[in-house]
């Protein structure tokens, strides 16, 4: 089928599911579907099937197809009919469009390919490489055995056993003189100075480099001089230096006076430093390093010093130390001078100890103790009329009664007085019980007496 083309046409095949037996006669009853390039089925412009033949073709009908239902690489055909137990397949059900002017069609339209009579492509040229920018190649560039025509003449070369027997006489307008500007000389080449024998480097020649000129690190400058050294890119090391080289600088800048230096100097410095100097290292300077003189002008300095100053230096007001011990307590001051801060000390901690909301005393009789009972109806209103049970627990041992009996005061107040026995632990519980009010449980911690 071709692609995007109207008056085409699809089959589909209907049978009965349950006798397996092609189903005739029920071209009014069968819809189609075509999805194209797996998308979604969508019902046929033709909704009116045409039975091909009921006798010679059981089962298969025909449907037209629009332009517009063909325009599809891939086109899936499905069918169904209304009728029960009929089962209605496209046929093929998968269908694989071609373009309207073939497979081997040409990319622009209107233009057509040769084919001879043994079917094959006739061409002239033909291209070899990826689709749309392929090379065009000729009958002899195509195959092993091909072969090149030694000679002079167009597209020959002058071959000899396998290889170009150019010689320079063949070089189109050759000359002794040959302009190489612009000209990159692998790295893998070399040039022989020695041949170069208009200007030999022997004789006394210059050979001149351009700036930007890079010397490998292997070459060799000998028997000759560098008059002058403007600067040096990568400025050589101690290693790079061989020991004549050191000694000649070692001598050249004994003789000679350093301007100045700026950063570091990790050695001695033999001679005079008239500058300034920024800092020294820790123990740099030692007795050796400094002239007598020196030491005579750092003495001197030191002199100047006046008795006022050394006081000053060591925080005394007056000329007299004894004058300045003297100001100084004495023991026996000093013990009065405490002994009268202690008294206010205790004084103080004695007035705070007065404010101090004080605990019930261990074993010592309390007469008065008050607390309420409220009513077990509701848990909040103080129960009256009670008879109260006092009992207390020591230290956690078992309760016991109380030595004296529980009065009422009023609005669910009670009071009891509490003898020493009674009192006689350092954490007492008291348990106080009535009918138709709720347990009291009170905890004490005691003062000891």
């Amino acid at each position: 089928m071709f692609k995007n083309v109207a008056f085409q046409k699809v089959y589909v095949f209907a049978y009965d599911s349950t006798t397996n037996a092609p189903k005739t006669g029920d071209a009014a009853n069968i819809t189609a579907y075509v999805a194209k390039d797996f998308g979604s089925a969508t019902v046929l412009g033709d909704t009116s099937a045409t039975e091909v033949d009921s006798t010679n073709a059981k089962g298969f009908y025909v449907f037209d197809l629009t332009q517009s239902e063909t325009n599809a690489d891939v086109l899936l055909v499905t069918a169904k009919s209304s009728t029960s137990n009929i089962v209605v397949l496209g046929a093929p059900a998968t269908i694989f469009t071609f373009p309207t002017t073939g497979i081997l069609a040409p990319a622009t339209a209107g233009r057509t390919l040769v084919v001879d009579a043994n079917g094959l492509a006739d061409a002239n040229v033909v291209k070899l490489g990826p689709s749309g920018s392929g090379t065009a190649q000729t009958a002899r560039d195509i195959g092993a055995s091909v072969l090149l025509s030694s000679g002079t003449g167009t597209g020959q070369l002058k071959l000899a056993s396998g290889y170009v027997a150019m010689t320079w006489a063949d070089v189109a307008a050759p000359t002794t003189t040959v302009n190489l500007s612009g000209t990159t000389i692998a790295t893998t080449q070399q040039v022989d100075v020695n041949t170069i024998k208009t200007n030999p480097v022997v004789n006394g020649g210059t050979v001149t480099f351009p700036a930007n000129a890079t010397l490998a690190s292997t070459t060799n400058i000998t028997g000759g001089t560098i008059t002058t050294v403007t600067n040096l890119t990568n400025a050589p090391t101690a290693g790079d230096l061989t020991a004549t080289m050191k000694t000649s600088i070692g001598t050249v800048v004994a003789a000679s006076a350093v301007a100045s230096v700026t950063g570091n100097v990790g050695g001695d410095v033999q001679g005079n430093v008239n500058g300034v100097v920024g800092g020294v290292a820790p123990d740099g300077i030692t007795g050796d390093s400094l002239a007598a003189t020196a030491v005579t002008a750092i003495q001197s300095g030191l002199s100047t010093l006046t008795a006022a100053d050394v006081r000053t230096a060591v925080g005394l007001a007056s000329a007299n130390l004894d004058t300045q011990l003297g100001d100084l307590p004495t023991n026996a001051e000093l013990a009065a001078a405490l002994a009268a801060a202690d008294d206010a000390v205790l004084a103080a901690i004695a007035a705070v100890q007065a404010d101090l909301p004080q605990r019930i005393t261990k074993n010592t009789a309390l007469a008065g103790f008050t607390f309420l009972m409220v009513s077990s109806s509701d848990h909040v209103t103080g129960a009256t009329g009670l008879t109260v049970t006092a009992t207390r627990s020591l230290d956690g041992a078992a309760f016991g009664a109380c030595a004296n009996a529980v009065s009422e005061v009023s609005n669910g107040i009670y009071k009891i007085d509490l003898a020493a026995a009674d009192l006689n632990a350092n954490v007492v519980t008291l348990k106080f019980t009535a009918t138709g009010a709720d347990a009291r449980f009170i905890t004490i911690a005691t003062q000891p007496t």
